[in-house]
């Protein structure tokens, strides 16, 4: 089943202000209380749909987000879904993954350094020496 748009859910015009806003909400909500409604399922339903209407328009950035794309703005990959599964994982497992990122990025590491040093030790060529110079010993050039 389609949502229904959060303005006409709340009854106020896109250009509506947070001041708007929050009056239409309280109003719904005052209205549609589960207290005030006790055992009335749709009544509950829609003071939940009001809620969700309004903790989504009453932010700036959601605002924007839901007048760009809609309900897609918060379902589906990227969405609230995608940021719940993120929260539900514990911090043991966020330490896990980061140590093992870790652990990864040093073998490269490692890798990469051995590697470099090896091809440097193949290439190399002897060193060409001259006589022997002491300390205090003239130099061989004649200078």
């Amino acid at each position: 089943m389609a949502k229904q748009d959060y303005y006409e859910l709340l009854g106020v015009s896109r250009g509506a202000s947070a001041e708007d806003l929050k009056k239409a909400y309280r109003k719904l909500a005052m209205q549609f209380h589960p207290d005030r409604n006790p055992g009335d399922k749709k009544s509950e339903q829609r003071f939940k749909d009001a809620c969700e209407a309004y903790e989504v328009l009453k932010d700036e950035q959601k605002r924007a987000a839901y007048d760009r794309f809609g309900h897609a703005a918060f379902d589906g990959p990227g969405g609230t879904q995608a940021l719940q599964q993120l929260a539900d994982k514990s911090a043991a497992q966020w330490m896990e993954y980061f140590a093992l990122l870790s652990q990864a990025h040093r073998a490269a590491r490692a890798f990469v350094g051995e590697r470099v040093y090896w091809v440097a030790a193949e290439k190399a060529k002897p060193v060409r020496t001259g006589p022997k110079v002491g300390r205090n010993d003239p130099c061989p050039c004649g200078s």
